[in-house]
């Protein structure tokens, strides 16, 4: 039998993505379940370790676990139940797919034993043949999972041809297929599946495993069902449980394609879209990101930072507010190798950047920040996004053609909507002081401000608010008071799919101001060091009334805010 270790991957230690194909009564239901069933009982695997079905052809396999019907029953049943098969409603299948991926990644970062085996049965229903054709949530799961210690079996009954899936795929699990399909598979993988058919012929249920990586091939014989079937129990003691109060923030993701063509070298790209309506209720439109699913030529070099690095403008209006204009040329550079502001700027409200190299010369980038807004009815978006040249940060161009930029929108529950003023840009002298008011918005609170130099360097000694009796605190005092030393910027390095980190960048400065008073002006002094040109950027927040439409109904529920989530990381 295939070590059941190898194939669904054990916790932490070695998370996968397995192809797993076979017509129907060719042998590969029974030969999951008893796998799974084998897995349960192994000391391999954790107790923590969970496998989830989703089948939504709704067969198969009721001998592991009592099917249910809803995401929420699953998401309720992974607290106490090792194994869970979910049964979806086909119309809302790929909305309850996003959701219990979403839920899952939530539950790896906030327990770091945990890990999961997730099969998705009848695969085709969600991936079809060309590599664009994939939902973003599988995407995720496939190119950032194996740093959760989350393990893809994508199964179907008809071999998937796709290039993409192919690419993240470390093995492939093969038993009786079509003529047509060993065809397809032959001209893939330059082997002889005709032959390996022949081969399975030869024994009822039998299957063959090609390594993706090492390039063997082995056969196997029919997996043997034990006449009585023990069942599939937690062990007696776990605390576990309690992981899972509040980690579930967001209900679900929905991907919007750009429309536009990526081209070579940077610039200026500027588009329009509606935003989807909420699916499945819930109130709000917590975040908003810009991805790249971008493909390089042969030899790319990737630095250490995410795609923050490239974006030198990005302007986001909905109907005529602007809610986002920042523009880094000042202290821009595409071959910056920490942190870019934008990217800093993420973390510090509760956003985050991201970069995974999905295969070779791939990559999958996300910039994104909290909003909230109301998800009950449509937006009109109109983007302005300037990228600088990928050939600087990353040595090689776009490939046109096979480079897509989508809009990811997180659905879910906010207290907060968040609002970014545009840059306020000021001159200061080496040794002197300047004093410079950043302008309130009624009805909103200023919840901090963005203080960056046009130099990667700190060039103020110090920063004064004069709204009270308030003394000047030094540039490392205010990094102590937001908890940058202490939290840092953390990114992933594409090359190696790990996080990264610095403590701090030189020349970026959030001013936590605590909420300061809705539509009060902020007045600050700054004490320079250097001749240099620095630019202020506002960060307000206001309360987003939660009922503008009924949230959805879920076992556990956290309230995305941005406030909080500043607030979660500044010390007094």
């Amino acid at each position: 039998m295939l070590d059941v270790e190898k194939m669904f991957g054990v916790n932490r230690d070695s998370p996968c993505v397995k192809l797993i194909y076979g017509l129907s009564g060719s042998g590969k239901t029974v030969f999951l379940c008893e796998s799974i069933r084998k897995s349960a009982r192994s000391g391999a695997f954790s107790g923590q370790h969970r496998w989830i079905i989703f089948d939504v052809k709704h067969d198969g396999y009721q001998t592991l676990a009592k099917p249910v019907d809803s995401v929420e029953e699953a998401i309720s049943k992974l607290e106490k139940d090792r194994v869970v098969v979910i049964h979806p409603n086909i119309e809302t299948a790929k909305m309850e797919l996003d959701i219990i991926i979403s839920h899952l990644f939530a539950i790896a970062e906030v327990n770091p034993n945990f890990s999961a085996s997730f099969i998705l049965e009848e695969s085709s229903t969600f991936i079809g043949s060309s590599v664009g054709s994939i939902p973003s949530s599988v995407k995720r799961f496939a190119t950032q999972g194996r740093s959760k210690g989350l393990s893809m079996l994508i199964v179907n009954q008809r071999a998937l041809s796709n290039k993409w899936v192919d690419s993240q795929a470390q093995g492939m699990t093969i038993f009786r297929l079509p003529l047509p399909d060993a065809e397809m598979l032959k001209k893939r993988w330059g082997l002889d599946f005709q032959e390996i058919d022949a081969h399975l012929k030869e024994t009822k249920f039998s299957f063959a495993y090609y390594d993706l990586e090492s390039l063997d091939l082995d056969y196997y014989r029919p997996i043997t069902i034990p006449d009585l079937r023990i069942p599939i129990v937690m062990p007696k003691k776990s605390s576990w449980s309690k992981l899972f109060t509040g980690v579930l923030e967001m209900a679900y993701v929905d991907l919007v394609s750009t429309g536009v063509t990526p081209v070579q070298g940077g610039t200026t790209y500027s588009y329009s879209y509606d935003t989807p309506i909420s699916a499945d209720g819930s109130p709000h439109l917590t975040h908003i990101g810009f991805q790249i699913d971008g493909v390089v030529a042969t030899g790319a070099v990737y630095k250490s930072a995410g795609i923050g690095n490239l974006i030198q403008n990005y302007r986001i209006k909905i109907g005529a507010d602007t809610l986002l204009n920042f523009d880094d040329t000042a202290a821009y550079s595409a071959d910056n190798t920490t942190q870019s502001n934008i990217s800093c700027l993420a973390a510090k409200v509760g956003g985050w950047d991201t970069c995974t190299e999905s295969a070779a010369d791939n990559f999958v980038g996300e910039l994104t920040l909290p909003f909230g807004l109301d998800a009950s009815r449509s937006h009109r978006v109109n983007i302005s996004i300037t990228l600088g040249s990928e050939t600087a940060w990353c040595g090689k161009a776009f490939t046109v053609g096979s480079t897509d930029f989508n809009m990811v929108h997180f659905y879910g529950t906010a207290k907060d909507s968040t609002l970014y003023g545009s840059r306020q840009d000021f001159t200061l002298t080496n040794g002197a002081q300047r004093t410079l008011t950043c302008y309130g918005k009624t009805g909103w609170n200023m919840l901090g401000v963005v203080y960056l130099n046009d130099q990667v360097a700190d060039e103020v000694s110090e920063i004064r608010p004069n709204n009270g009796s308030f003394r000047a605190l030094s540039v490392q005092q205010w990094r102590v008071l937001d908890s940058t030393y202490t939290e840092g910027f953390q990114t992933t390095k594409p090359d190696s799919n790990v996080w990264s980190a610095v403590n701090a960048r030189a020349g970026f400065l959030f001013l936590d101001l605590k909420r300061l008073t809705a539509g009060a002006d902020i007045s600050m002094a700054f004490t320079a060091t250097a001749d240099s040109t620095a630019s202020l950027y506002p960060v307000w927040v206001a309360p987003l009334s939660q009922g503008t439409a009924s949230p959805v109904r879920q076992t556990q529920k956290s309230v995305s805010s941005t406030a909080r989530d500043v607030e979660g990381q500044s010390k007094i």
